[in-house]
């Protein structure tokens, strides 16, 4: 889990990343249960309806839905094979490396705090 962490924010050459990580065998629960998202959104003081959730699994959707993130962008080949049908296609790619041009593409601002 760590390991995947580093890598995130190594592709995003992010300055600073938050040091929680949170897994299945810590004290939130696995997802589906939002618990461990709540947790992130609230130790980093990020409101929930500001997050945007990315996940490849149908627990890693449930979870988002639970939490009532903003939205949930999909790790997938491509859109026939998200989790589920309610997953927006243009919000499916086939991996986290094209994440940050996505968000761009969007007009999302967690890249603009983070490029400052």
């Amino acid at each position: 889990m760590k390991l995947r962490h580093n890598r995130i924010c190594q592709i995003w050459a992010w300055r600073s990343c938050s040091r929680r990580v949170v897994g299945a065998d810590g004290r939130h629960g696995a997802k589906p249960d939002p618990h461990g998202l709540l947790f992130c959104c609230a130790a980093n003081g990020v409101d929930v309806s500001e997050t945007i959730m990315v996940g490849d699994t149908m627990a890693d959707y449930m979870a988002a839905k639970a939490a009532n993130v903003a939205d949930f962008i999909c790790i997938a080949e491509d859109a026939a094979h998200r989790p589920d049908l309610a997953i927006k296609p243009e919000n499916v790619i086939p991996s986290l490396e094209l994440l940050p041009e996505l968000l761009r593409g969007r007009g999302d601002a967690i890249l603009q705090a983070n490029a400052n």
